[in-house]
């Protein structure tokens, strides 16, 4: 009805039910309104342009070009980081053809 509260079971119950720690629970819910961490940030950052610049050079440039494009733009990083991001982005540079 209208004016009647509804009934809650307790956190603690809920918790035994499901089988975890209330603690994990706290925890859990003091991470809901955190921002992403600055590594977090930094590597949504660095795919960000990585994305851009494949898509602006026509989905030509490798590990080792992109790298030299991100370093032309201020933004370093190793040839490690840029091939694994590369590769979960599903990123992969077109070969040229033969002229013949």
């Amino acid at each position: 009805m209208a004016g009647e509260a509804s009934p809650r079971v307790p956190i603690t119950r809920c918790c035994v039910l499901l089988g975890l720690a209330r603690s994990r629970f706290y925890r859990w819910r003091a991470r809901l309104g955190q921002l992403p961490s600055p590594q977090a940030q930094d590597r949504a950052l660095l795919a960000a342009l990585i994305v851009l610049l494949f898509q602006i050079h026509h989905e030509r440039p490798g590990r080792r070009p992109m790298q030299h494009l991100l370093a032309g733009h201020g933004y370093h990083a190793s040839l490690g980081r840029i091939d694994r991001l590369m590769r979960d982005l599903g990123l992969q540079a077109r070969r040229g053809r033969k002229y013949r």
